[in-house]
């Protein structure tokens, strides 16, 4: 899924690398179309291209605008633009202004550990969420441990961002009932680069976080190239006990041994340790919500993740693709116990957890042009987890130290998976069949109490279907429904007092409208429904079992409007109407918790010369933080509404041309302008209310030559 600008091998020397390599990628049937490196929206001149068929094994394609055009779902793309444009700092902050996704900031400004949501599941850890990097999967354990408790992703080194709301599971199982969010990371330029950078965000209360980020390489040769990057931050957030230490390192290579074949590989050493200030009850909240009384709680994390990609590109209209990847990996939450604030603390827990992950994942596309245009996608994947869970505590009156829980799994998936894509009208009609099939071993092992321990065999069929449908040159029409599955996760079946998990499953369908109404004006209206079935929840016994079943259903709306009579101003006002409803148990009937129902988000941005202003909103209605939709609120603030919030930022960049090749981008933002306090409840190490950051500021300089 990954798109760079890339080299060419020396005998090709004679062609500009950028186009030489876009000819290899746009082979169409019949001949071959030359597409530039920097394709660009057709919005100008209100039409959407359906006659290239391109060579490509990733469902997504490259993550550009013409993909996200004439994709046959809901989805998004965030370019590097906009997020400069933007004035954020990390990636929940870019996140808010895509329809029906939702992000909490544990760290009170920090970035280190972001909590997101799409459609209405679950935020905490971003548990329900296929979150990709240049389409290999991010979690620390993609089938037994989804929960993003490791982040290894800092903004200065994203290119783009791309989101596909609802299911997308033929090709990118499991755990996508939310969709999901392919990270992509710059590119390796063609002519060598180097980008230093400094970002200082300053809170009014003097607190300091500071950023630097460097990025070097190019193509040293026709045929190779190289880069590094380094982001490095240090200080602290908007709240007290929120220092954090964070290293990010990244070595990209990439290697053509002949006109027609890629090698591709990274390199990556990324390094948490944060201090968590948790959460507060309501009387301290009111008191001083910038206090933290979590003096123990802390957080630890370090990964080392590689992967090797092979691409070849075939005479005959086809290509194999062959990813593979290893990450190494453990992270640790000390936390004082009880979790609630009030609490006397009867002692301190730490739950190191180490993760061993390898992936390899073989694909394989081709044409066929007879009677009826098609295009197959043919894959499978392998993938090893091992994952070791203890929990420790130390008792504060004796300093007796125990064990807890000492839990190791063991988990061995295989997936095969195919989609066939058939043309008609010319190819403005594209119906996709898929089938993926999902077979998961998991063997957990209670090391305390072996008689404890279990095993869970899954095998899924997960079927497909996806329609899209150019109506005409301003009109694209699309309907699709996916299913989607979530095995048991390692920290469930580890608390499930002896009850026997099973995967929960889900369903999505969706339908909706891309429109180009004039050369100004775009619109996007998508109506989806997710049926979520054999969820995971706690029974009345306090025991965990798959007992759950809820809807998440609503619409999504966003409007592009460049007015021509204002050049270099466009706005974009974006609306999801979401109705999350449980449908069993004893809570029937009540919305899903961190579920609002209505988010508006406003983006305004305008270019003068060099400047460029940007003013950005986005409110979310009020929610719940338990499935019991408490109101009031408990006495230690861990249930209870959470209030409905207007967030605005502001920011400013202006760019500089100091010599031909040397170019200076000034910046200054102000996030949560009007100093607006909100707050959500409950993240793992801590119970209670979690409030968000205030207002503060942040200058960057950054020179690229």
């Amino acid at each position: 899924m990954q798109s760079q600008t890339r080299g060419t091998p020396s005998y090709q020397s004679t062609l500009n690398k950028p186009m030489a390599v876009a000819t290899l990628i746009g082979i169409t049937l019949g001949s071959i179309q030359t597409v530039t490196a920097d394709t660009t929206s057709n919005l100008q001149d209100n039409t959407l291209s359906t006659d290239t068929l391109v060579v490509q094994g990733d469902w997504l394609g490259k993550s550009d605008i013409k993909d996200v055009q004439t994709y046959p779902g809901a989805r998004s793309l965030i370019t590097q633009k906009q997020i400069q444009d933007s004035g954020a700092t990390d990636v929940q902050g870019v996140l808010r202004s895509i329809p029906g996704v939702r992000v909490e900031d544990e760290a009170s400004g920090t970035g280190v550990l972001p909590n997101i949501s799409v459609r209405g599941l679950n935020p905490l850890r971003s548990v329900d969420l296929q979150v990709l990097v240049n389409g290999i999967p991010l979690a620390l354990g993609p089938y037994s441990a989804t929960g993003l408790s490791l982040f290894p992703v800092t903004l200065d080194m994203i290119q783009k961002i791309d989101i596909v709301r609802g299911g997308a599971a033929v090709q990118y199982g499991p755990n996508n009932v939310g969709g999901v969010i392919n990270i992509i990371t710059k590119p390796i330029p063609t002519d060598y680069q180097t980008t230093i950078g400094q970002q200082l965000q300053a809170a009014p209360t003097g607190k300091l976080l500071s950023t630097e980020n460097l990025r070097t390489g190019g193509f040293l040769s026709d045929n190779f190239g190289t880069q590094f990057q380094a982001n490095v931050t240090r200080g602290d957030g908007d709240r007290d006990h929120t220092y954090t230490k964070i290293d990010n390192f990244l070595l990209n290579l990439d290697y053509w041994p002949s006109v027609s074949t890629e090698v591709t590989s990274s390199l990556q050493y990324y390094h948490a340790d944060a201090e968590l200030p948790g959460a507060l009850t309501p009387e301290q909240y009111n008191d001083n919500w910038r206090q933290s009384d979590t003096p123990y709680n802390d957080y630890y994390a370090e990964t080392y993740r590689s992967s090797l990609t092979l691409t070849h590109d075939f005479e005959n209209n086809s290509q194999f693709k062959w990813v593979n990847y290893y990450n190494k990996s453990r992270r640790n939450f000390m936390f004082q116990y009880p979790l609630v604030a009030t609490d006397t603390i009867e002692s301190i827990r730490q739950s190191p957890r180490t993760y061993h992950v390898f992936g390899t994942e073989p694909s394989y596309n081709f044409i066929i042009d007879r009677w009826i245009k098609q295009k197959f996608i043919l894959g499978g994947r392998y993938l090893y987890e091992d994952i070791f869970f203890p929990i420790y505590s130390n008792d504060i009156n004796d300093g007796n130290a125990s064990t807890i829980k000492q839990w190791q799994s063991y988990t061995n998936a295989f997936a095969a998976y195919i989609s066939d894509t058939l043309y008609f009208l010319n190819d403005r009609l594209q119906i996709t069949p898929g089938m993926r099939l999902e077979s998961v071993q998991q063997n957990f092992h209670d090391q305390l109490n072996p008689s404890n321990s279990k095993t869970n065999n899954t095998t899924e069929w997960l079927p497909g279907l996806t329609i899209g449908y150019q109506l005409n040159k301003a009109i694209y029409l699309f309907a699709n429904a996916q299913r989607s599955l979530l095995p048991p996760q390692m920290s469930e079946v580890g608390n499930s007092n002896g009850a026997n998990l099973t995967s929960e499953l889900a369903n999505n369908y969706e339908i909706g409208t891309r429109t180009h109404i004039t050369k100004e004006i775009q619109t996007n209206i998508t109506l989806f429904r997710t049926d979520f079935d054999n969820k995971i929840e706690k029974t009345s016994s306090d025991t965990l079992q798959n007992v759950g079943k809820s809807v998440e259903q609503g619409i999504e709306t966003q409007l592009m409007y460049a007015p021509a009579f204002i050049k270099g101003l466009d706005l974009t006002l974006g609306y999801t109407y979401l109705d999350a409803t449980i449908k069993e148990g004893s809570n029937a009937g009540n919305r899903l918790p961190y579920t609002s129902k209505n988010q508006f988000s406003l983006i305004t941005n305008y270019q003068y010369h060099s400047w460029n202003f940007n003013i950005s909103g986005y409110y979310l209605s009020s929610a719940f933080s338990d499935p019991q939709n408490t109101d009031p609120q408990t006495i230690d603030g861990s249930q209870g509404p959470i209030p409905a919030y207007w967030l605005w930022n502001l920011a400013i960049n202006k760019s500089f041309k100091l010599s031909q090749k040397t170019k200076l981008l000034a910046s200054f933002s102000v996030h949560n302008l009007f100093d607006k306090q909100y707050f959500f409840r409950n993240v793992d190490v801590s119970s209670g209310i979690t409030p968000a950051p205030g207002r503060y500021f942040v200058f960057g300089l950054q020179m690229t030559f």
